[in-house]
């Protein structure tokens, strides 16, 4: 409401928000569209059935053998970065999880409620979104 008086009447647009699950994602579309934002990017669906991955990447099973060739905390799994580079090398590789490139979600459009639950940007289910507060 504060950017709405703000921005003379300039239609607004939420992008680059970001939920841990589907359904909380599919709620923050909802609370945009509750709270007259005019427009919002969800960007981060993923295919994980046809990736086995959270991410628009995919790695063959000689990768894969070894286990994700990037950790959650960022450390490298050596055996299998380097069975990676060999797909890189030989032009099959198909992307990877870089610059935050997993954390996506399959299905999120049809899990958007007609209203959004009370409280779902207060910052305690969405942390990077809490400008929504």
């Amino acid at each position: 409401q504060q950017a709405t008086s703000l921005m003379a009447g300039a239609p607004l647009f939420l992008s680059e928000f970001w939920c841990e699950t589907a359904q909380e994602m599919a709620d923050m579309l909802a609370e945009a569209a509750d709270m007259g934002i005019n427009a919002a990017t969800y960007w981060q669906f993923v295919d994980s059935a046809y990736t086995g991955q959270p991410g628009w990447y995919k790695y063959p099973p000689s990768v894969l053998h070894f286990g994700e060739p990037i950790q959650s905390t960022g450390e490298l799994n050596w055996p299998a970065w380097k069975a990676f580079q060999q797909t890189i090398h030989d032009r099959t590789a198909w992307g990877g999880m870089i610059c935050g490139s997993a954390g996506g979600q399959s299905n999120v459009l049809e899990l958007v409620p007609v209203k959004a639950p009370e409280k779902v940007g207060s910052g305690a289910r969405h942390p990077t979104s809490q400008s929504m507060a």
